[in-house]
């Protein structure tokens, strides 16, 4: 049996590579999604649409996320109507930052003192100035990925299930190989594949490492929070429905191995106990992590690839899957169109060395 053909062939299922799929499709090019299964780091997120906080991120990253978050209120109004999804629950609730140092104030922002918006802070916090984000956004993070999926596969992409493996000829991708003996030829092929995307592209490869992240979910007696509340870099608390929050997320290296740690999560409680003391007298009612794809400060992996002239990558994303999928995407779509032009996402030479 041949080969099935496609003018391009995405890698992975998660936000990168259906934004990828969706822009593609845009432009009339038949694209096939070859999924792996594996669980989508993009859908175990608080779906908070912001770099946390964007001041500890090269400017145009977070340029990338803001301008990225712009477009969710379109894409949350095609999956809920178009795609047939459930709803993703889009709504702008802001952002509340507690700075560890003299920043300079994103656009849009202001300083606050800290207990006008989270008044059961910890008694020392709640006098501090915070910063107050009110453009940020937030999601049901599963919700998207999933709406997302129906909505690519509904506008004619074509899903493929299993680990997949790239066959090459001279300079170029001549086929992929799926789990189960099936084959697809396409005319290009991109690599979305999150944390693992470093194991599948062929030599030279993007130094795209999996960083695992954890999450703790709270069911509260009654609404004690409507703002996201971040501190620092790695600790943030963000209200899901009415009588939920989620504290994440941890930042740790453990290889492919996705299984939430006990010790990890007892001192994520922990943390998040002592910033916002209420949560100090309940128990999460459910945990679960996931494998973000980890680059080198902090910037995607969104290029050509140096060695063969048909093959693009849209990794690394990091902890902003979902947030910087939609520019990823669009960026990408530049890049297939003119790969001369000026990219600060590209592939370094350096890696290839």
């Amino acid at each position: 049996m041949g080969a099935a053909r496609f003018d391009f062939a995405v890698v992975g299922g998660g936000a990168a590579g259906l934004m990828s799929a969706y822009e593609l499709l845009q432009t009339g090019a038949s694209v096939a999604v070859a999924d792996a299964g594996y669980p989508r780091a993009s859908a175990a997120g608080a779906g908070i649409i912001s770099a946390l906080p964007p001041w500890k991120y090269p400017p145009r990253l977070a340029e990338r996320i803001s301008d990225g978050g712009r477009r969710f209120g379109v894409l949350v109004h095609e999956i809920e109507t178009e795609g047939g999804g459930r709803r993703c629950e889009w709504r702008r609730p802001g952002m509340l930052v507690l700075p560890d140092g003299a920043v300079a104030l994103p656009g849009g922002a202001v300083r606050v003192p800290a207990r006008w918006l989270a008044p059961l802070l910890a008694p020392p916090l709640r006098g501090v100035p915070g910063i107050w984000i009110p453009e940020v956004g937030q999601l049901r993070a599963a919700r998207f990925a999933e709406g997302l999926a129906k909505l690519v596969k509904k506008r004619g992409a074509r899903f493929w299930r299993g680990a997949a493996a790239f066959h090459v000829s001279a300079n170029k991708i001549s086929k992929l190989s799926l789990a189960g003996g099936a084959e697809l030829s396409a005319g290009a092929y991109v690599l979305c594949a999150g944390a693992r995307s470093g194991a599948l592209c062929p030599p030279p490869k993007p130094p795209v490492a999996p960083v695992r992240g954890e999450l703790l979910l709270y069911r509260t007696p009654k609404p004690l929070m409507c703002v996201v509340l971040a501190e620092r870099e790695n600790l943030y608390l963000a209200p899901v429905e009415e009588q939920f929050l989620v504290a994440g997320a941890s930042y740790e290296d453990a290889g492919f191995d996705d299984r939430p740690a006990a010790a990890v999560q007892a001192a994520l409680h922990k943390r998040a106990a002592a910033l916002f003391p209420p949560l100090a007298q309940m128990r999460p009612v459910n945990s679960w992590s996931g494998l973000r794809p980890a680059a080198p400060e902090n910037m995607p992996v969104i290029g050509a690839h140096p060695r063969y002239e048909n093959l693009y990558l849209n990794t690394g994303h990091g902890r902003y899957g979902i947030s910087l999928a939609p520019s990823s995407a669009r960026h990408l779509l530049k890049v297939i169109g003119d790969k001369t032009a000026p990219n600060p996402f590209a592939f370094r030479e350096e890696w290839a060395a």
